[in-house]
């Protein structure tokens, strides 16, 4: 861990799976940090997740027993490579705040996957874009859901959008990357699978991409860094992207995300605003504030970073 001139810069490659859980979800003391911590309160950390995946699915290290997460002190964003800021850095995009917005959720005829089950309905993200979409100034947001969630409406749509949000599957093929792709609707010819290889074909102004999306983070568990489907999206022309490493239930989706949005949208740069975000669903939860409706009655959700820890932003912070 070194200090840097924007911040923290942390090489995940280079700690022990202690070390990097300590980084990931927090600290075991105020002391772990050193001398560092002092004045840095605010200040954004760049993680490399090259292991993060290892390290959150280790269950010893998730149940590593911690006095305070470091999101508690910082905000966080990732790289999936040293060099992307460099890469980033330099597109202009679309204005971000002012700018249009399309949301896509839940698709009424999603792809058939040959030889597995068919992807089921997801109401919980139609819930998570509608409640985003109360917030929006309507002339400037798109809103595709149900059967409008088709691959030739929502890629006719993609142009000059300054925020792309996709709430649906998202299925990621370790042994042929190019092939994972988001779940939309089939509509005539298409097979409703946008695909990492379609993604690269795209020509993108967007400042961001959200991929609130089952599995949309991961990639092949070699090292090889977040996943295909991001690194598909930053070559399109993306600057940011906020993926979930993991499936999230809906209750602490339907919070998070819609948060972001309205920290984002009033001027705060988007890893402080994620940071916020998942800061009041963290008091939430510890509040007994969180929960969901079941046949047995209603269940309080605990306080777990597997509710609010999957959502990492990649590229741009600002």
């Amino acid at each position: 861990m070194k200090t840097t001139a924007n911040g923290l810069s942390v090489n995940f490659s280079s700690l022990s799976q202690e070390e990097a859980a300590a980084v990931t979800f927090g600290v075991t003391s105020s002391d772990d940090l050193g001398e560092q911590q002092t004045g840095l309160a605010g200040m954004v950390i760049k993680v490399n997740p090259h292991t993060v995946d290892q390290v959150v699915h280790d269950e010893g290290i998730m149940r590593h027993e911690l006095t305070h997460y470091l999101l508690e002190r910082y905000a966080i964003h990732s790289l999936t490579a040293g060099a992307m800021l460099e890469y980033t850095k330099t597109r202009s995009g679309a204005n971000p705040r002012s700018g249009s917005i399309l949301l896509v959720a839940d698709p009424a005829q999603p792809p058939k996957i040959a030889g597995e089950p068919p992807l089921p309905r997801l109401p919980g993200a139609n819930t998570e874009v509608r409640e985003i979409a109360k917030f929006l100034p309507a002339a400037r947001t798109m809103l595709l859901a149900d059967a409008a969630a088709t691959e030739p409406k929502v890629l006719a749509a993609t142009a000059n959008r300054s925020v792309l949000h996709f709430a649906t599957h998202a299925i990621v093929r370790d042994a042929d990357p190019l092939s994972s792709f988001l779940a939309l609707g089939r509509e005539g010819a298409a097979s409703g699978q946008l695909t990492a290889q379609k993604i690269y074909d795209l020509r993108l102004d967007a400042n961001l991409v959200v991929l609130s999306a089952c599995r949309s983070g991961e990639g092949v568990p070699n090292g090889d860094g977040i996943a295909a489907l991001a690194r598909a999206f930053f070559y399109a022309g993306t600057s940011s992207l906020i993926v979930s490493l993991w499936d999230i239930a809906d209750e602490p989706s339907n919070r998070l995300l819609p948060a972001f949005y309205r920290e984002w949208l009033k001027g705060t740069d988007k890893a402080r605003a994620l940071r916020a975000a998942q800061l009041q669903l963290i008091a939430d939860l510890r509040a007994g504030r969180v929960k969901v409706s079941t046949p047995a009655g209603d269940i309080v959700v605990p306080e777990d970073p597997a509710f609010w820890a999957g959502f990492v932003l990649l590229g741009e912070p600002d």
